[in-house]
C-alpha cells in the first residue's frame, strides 16, 4: 500500500514539473519582440477593433492582435530586431492604429526613447535557445512554436502584470 502511495505521489510530481522546452534550432536569431497583453486581459480588452483575432501566421504585418496556441494576445508593441540583436524599428499599438518609428526618428527625440526602455536595446537567444536575454534581463521560455518562430516568455519580472513577451526568431 505504502508503495503504492509513495509511487502515485512520484507520477503525481513528475506530472507538476515544467516541461523542457524545445529548443530553438542552432543559428537561429531574434527578429522581433512582441510586448503583448496576457492571455487574460487581451479578451476583455476593446482597445483593438478588428472583430475575430486571426491566427498569427494569417495576421497582417500592422494586425493588433492575432491568436496562438488558441489563445488570443492584444499588442501593445513590436520591437523589430537586427542582425546584431539591436533596435531597428518599433511599432506603438494606439486605438487609431500602430505608430511606427524607425531607430533613426526614435534617437532624435532622445526622452522618448529612454522612457520606452529603448535606450540599450539588445535581444539575443542564449541557453541553446531556451532563454532570451533581453537588455540586462534573461528571460527562459515557457512555450516554444516551431511553425510560427515563435517563443513565449515566462510571466516573470521585468513584464508588467498583464502582459507577456514574444520572441519571433528565424
Amino acid at each position: 500500500m505504502r508503495s503504492s502511495l509513495a509511487l502515485a505521489g512520484l507520477l503525481l510530481l513528475a506530472a507538476c514539473q515544467p516541461r523542457p522546452v524545445v529548443p530553438v534550432p542552432p543559428g537561429a536569431r531574434v527578429v522581433a519582440r512582441y510586448r503583448v497583453l496576457d492571455e487574460h486581459a487581451s479578451p476583455e480588452h476593446m482597445g483593438c477593433d478588428q472583430g475575430q483575432a486571426p491566427d498569427f501566421l494569417r495576421a497582417s504585418p500592422d494586425a493588433c492582435a492575432f491568436t496562438l496556441g488558441g489563445q488570443e494576445f492584444d499588442l501593445v508593441d513590436k520591437c523589430r530586431v537586427d542582425a546584431t540583436g539591436g533596435l531597428s524599428e518599433y511599432w506603438r499599438y494606439l486605438s487609431e492604429g500602430a505608430a511606427v518609428q524607425t531607430l533613426a526618428q526614435l534617437q532624435q527625440d532622445s526622452l522618448y526613447f529612454r522612457e520606452r526602455g529603448l535606450l540599450h536595446f539588445r535581444v539575443v537567444l542564449a541557453g541553446g535557445g531556451t532563454t532570451v536575454v533581453d537588455g540586462e534581463d534573461t528571460l527562459r521560455i515557457e512555450q516554444h512554436y516551431p511553425a510560427e518562430k515563435l517563443l513565449l516568455a515566462q510571466k516573470e519580472p521585468p513584464v508588467l502584470p498583464g502582459q507577456r513577451l514574444i520572441y519571433q526568431y528565424q
